[in-house]
């Protein structure tokens, strides 16, 4: 594949210890989409490296609430995918297809973050994303399946004096995704 120059920029703004502003900026690649350990044979002779620009921002706030702190991230990171190798379910019944993308494809990803210490050594963590990914499949543009557009995440920890013990509870959820369309199948098999 030659020569891959990789390039990011980071760049902070603000005093650390009450807000901050980062912004990146990057370029990634990647060859082997097949980790190694796939359960049948994959030809990957005509496939191209993946490659996208990514961009990002994290706006990072802490304030004084009844005197202890409340720390809020706000993140936002798109994905543009220039070369991508596109895993197509929906064109053929029962066959996956891999090939190189043919349009567009991009992710779009909003993170909300808070955190705040409700009574000595017990700390609340929230967090919620949402995600807009698509891809171009069989020359649509359309949400790519499998992917769920939004996940949630609430932490409860508790921390023993000297910090000797620490006990968590922490519960999660997952939006629904999108299943690939089957064309062709009768609804009674689906």
């Amino acid at each position: 594949f030659g020569t891959c120059m990789f390039e990011c920029c980071d760049v902070l703004v603000g005093d650390v210890d009450e807000y901050g502003l980062v912004e990146c900026d990057a370029i990634g690649y990647r060859l082997d989409i097949f980790s190694g350990n796939q359960p049948f044979p994959v030809c990957i002779d005509r496939l191209d490296m993946e490659k996208a620009w990514n961009f990002g921002v994290q706006l990072n706030r802490k304030f004084l609430l009844f005197d202890r702190i409340l720390n809020i991230n706000l993140d936002y990171y798109r994905t543009n995918f220039t070369d991508q190798v596109v895993a197509d379910n929906e064109t053929q019944v029962g066959k996956v297809n891999f090939y190189n993308l043919d349009g567009d494809s991009y992710s779009n990803c909003y993170q909300v973050e808070v955190k705040y210490e409700l009574i000595p050594r017990f700390d609340v963590l929230g967090a919620y994303r949402y995600n807009d990914v698509k891809t171009t499949i069989n020359g649509d543009l359309k949400r790519t399946p499998l992917t769920s557009r939004y996940k949630g995440l609430v932490n409860l920890s508790y921390f023993t004096n000297l910090k000797k013990w620490q006990f968590d509870f922490t519960t999660q959820f997952n939006g629904s995704g999108r299943l690939p369309e089957q064309g062709g199948i009768a609804d009674e098999y689906r």
